[in-house]
């Protein structure tokens, strides 16, 4: 069970309350201002101010005392910050420290730390009809994607993913990324891991459809975040030219904003997006670009919440996805009723990774920042009666494939590529049911 503690605000003050917790609170929903530190000393002094901040309101620290008294082996107990004021929202919250265990809450399994948008939307729940698909698309100019790449196809092609089957799709206009692709999809061919891939297209709207045909249920942007325009966050994705032109040329990225990215998104019924890329969970501007797309309607996004390094990217994506995937297979299996994906657990490895045995001094384990909404994602596996929502995304799934054979020249493909591809169509098609339900 979650414990959530709110920010608001009026005018320039933060208030602070508990919304939900593992026990009886009375007074629950009481505000209390609370001044909002700036950043100060080590680590875990920050930390700890943090913690003290938080124990100045009674109930909070109630609720608070009943989660982190959780002994050594217990299940995760999430804290999740739900973040109506942007001035709380702009710190460091994954960074608190609790003084029982000698230990930041956010590095042990007991208690994983998200973050809640400020805006409410409704979660339906997700009919999974097997195989997972994850998009990535990996296109950033000066960081090469390949070892993304590679992370991604061992978390796919595992034993545990293989008891759901996954397809990875994948888009780049870096060739050692899609000659990659093509050498994993050569390898594991005829394996639970399906993998497609497409050179990164030119256009905005061309990468938007490219996004929307695949239907992911996870989807991984490596790119650039860059300037707002117009007040809108952007992300860039490096074409295919910019990665041949010369250091010295002036790249022409395909840019796409965060309304692009919510249309592309709309009839996917996406359950995670990660943005692997520098400052998209940044709020001391605005609202961040991944607490956006939450407050859009997408159940959970990761971002990153300031510049980070290629090499701390790559180290975070290997640790993060063996985590999802043992995530998504409990929360799917057969059972034939609805199981809840909390994804803030799924962060406490990747941050362990990325604290190198140093936690107190390399503050890099506090940059992945997760945003969810306060209604959990619940997933089940889908059943010979489709919901019409699940039944929209199987067809548009099955015109993917469609599309993906048509854009194959059956001159030069390997006759056994072809014959893969036209099996995945048939099998899609046979999962569909004869009449669309109502």
């Amino acid at each position: 069970m979650r414990t959530v503690v709110s920010f608001e605000y009026q005018g320039q003050q933060t208030f602070l309350k508990i919304d939900a917790a593992t026990v009886e609170i009375a007074n629950m929903g009481d505000q209390l201002p609370v001044p909002l530190p700036a950043p100060a000393g080590t680590l875990v002094a920050y930390g700890q101010t943090l913690r003290q901040l938080l124990l100045g309101h009674p109930q909070v620290q109630e609720g608070l005392n009943a989660v982190l008294a959780a002994p050594t082996g217990t299940p995760p107990g999430p804290l999740y910050f739900r973040m109506v004021s942007p001035s709380a929202d702009a710190m460091p919250w994954e960074q608190i420290y609790n003084d029982r265990t000698g230990s930041f809450c956010a590095l042990d399994q007991r208690w994983p730390i998200g973050r809640i948008a400020k805006i409410r939307q409704k979660v339906a729940a997700r009919a999974f009809v097997p195989p997972l698909r994850v998009t990535a698309v990996l296109s950033a100019l000066g960081a090469e994607g390949k070892n993304q790449l590679d992370a991604l196809v061992a978390a796919l092609s595992s034993p545990k993913a293989s008891a759901i089957a996954t397809h990875l799709h994948v888009i780049s206009g870096e060739r050692e990324v899609l000659d990659g692709a093509a050498a994993h999809h050569g390898r594991l061919s005829g394996g639970t891991l399906e993998i497609t891939f497409a050179p990164m297209p030119g256009t905005t709207p061309e990468l938007a459809h490219s996004i929307t045909s695949a239907r992911p249920h996870l989807l991984h942007l490596l790119c650039h975040g860059e300037a707002a325009q117009a007040g809108e966050r952007i992300l860039g994705f490096a074409t295919v030219g910019d990665f041949l032109a010369p250091k010295d040329e002036e790249p022409h990225p395909v840019r796409l904003a965060l309304s692009h990215l919510v249309q592309a998104l709309a009839p996917c019924g996406t359950w995670l997006v990660v943005l692997n890329a520098c400052a998209t969970a940044n709020a001391v501007e605005s609202r961040s670009l991944a607490h956006e797309l939450v407050s859009k309607g997408i159940p959970a996004v990761a971002g990153m919440r300031r510049a980070v390094d290629i090499v701390s990217a790559d180290r975070f994506c290997k640790a993060l996805y063996p985590e999802v995937i043992a995530a998504v297979v409990t929360a799917a299996a057969p059972t034939g009723e609805p199981r809840e994906i909390d994804w803030a657990a799924a962060f406490t490895s990747p941050r362990l990774v990325l604290a190198a045995d140093d936690p107190e001094t390399i503050d890099t384990w506090t940059d992945p920042v997760l945003y969810a909404q306060d209604e959990p994602l619940l997933v089940y596996r889908g059943s010979p009666r489709l919901s019409p929502a699940a039944y929209a995304e199987l067809r548009g799934y099955l015109d993917f494939w469609r599309e993906y054979e048509a854009g194959l020249d059956p001159d030069t493909t390997d006759p056994a590529r072809l014959a893969q591809v036209r099996q995945r169509i048939a099998e899609t098609e046979a999962q569909l049911p004869e009449e669309e339900p109502k």
